[in-house]
């Protein structure tokens, strides 16, 4: 299966800007938020009636504005997709100088931006206090992400026990934490060792391919770093 870099709670990627413009007008460029998760339909999101597909944050979006995520992320009032955009930019930039302004995206009200804010600390080899708060957010994806910044740079302890405390609780971000386990490698081996405690492979009432696709992200784990 593909991966993508997920900058909401359950796999979603902003990818480009792009719209309708008037030569007579000197406008910024308008936004479209492109959202994909891979290999599914509408039916396969939480708000939009899916009993298995823990989505949380698309579902508070959609709830509190009573509107569908399509129309939402067409509507600047409603979610500022240039934000969003910038805030990956900059962390992809990989300037350690720019480390200083990536903690202060940890503590964005956005979880899209302190997702960045994350993968920017990542990228800079960064285990700093801002890392180890960010370990106890809200947003799984922001959680898991500052945890592999942890092992990376020494603290195995604490980034695993991160990792394993989400999929102790049947996280909705498992997919993203699996494969960061995966990401990370021989440090993950302790966490590996008992991933079928977690019970990831629970068989659902109904279709529910998730669990399938964690069995088979687990068994590929265990095979590779046995």
């Amino acid at each position: 299966m593909k991966r993508a870099t997920s900058i909401t709670a359950l796999g979603v990627t902003a990818l480009m800007a792009c719209g309708v413009t008037h030569a007579a007008e000197k406008l910024p460029p308008p936004n479209i938020l492109w959202l994909t998760s891979e290999d599914n339909n509408v039916h396969w999101v939480g708000c939009y009636g899916n009993e298995f597909a823990d989505t949380p944050n698309i579902d508070k979006l959609a709830k509190e504005n009573n509107t569908t995520i399509y129309e939402m992320v067409r509507n600047p009032k409603l979610y500022n997709v240039s934000e969003l955009m910038n805030a990956a930019n900059f962390a992809l930039e990989k300037n350690p100088s720019n480390l200083s302004k990536l903690h202060e995206m940890l503590s964005a009200p956005d979880c899209g931006v302190r997702y960045w804010g994350a993968i920017g600390c990542l990228m800079l080899d960064d285990n700093s206090p801002e890392i180890k708060k960010a370990m106890q957010d809200e947003s799984h994806t922001v959680r898991a992400v500052a945890a592999w910044s942890a092992i990376k740079n020494g603290d195995k302890e604490t980034g695993l026990d991160c990792l394993a405390k989400m999929l102790a609780d049947n996280s909705y971000a498992k997919l993203r934490i699996l494969n960061i386990v995966d990401w990370i490698g021989d440090d993950a081996k302790p966490l590996i060792a008992k991933l079928d405690s977690f019970n990831l492979r629970v068989k659902w009432t109904g279709e529910n391919p998730l669990s399938q696709h964690c069995g088979s992200l687990i068994d590929n784990l265990k095979k590779k770093y046995r």
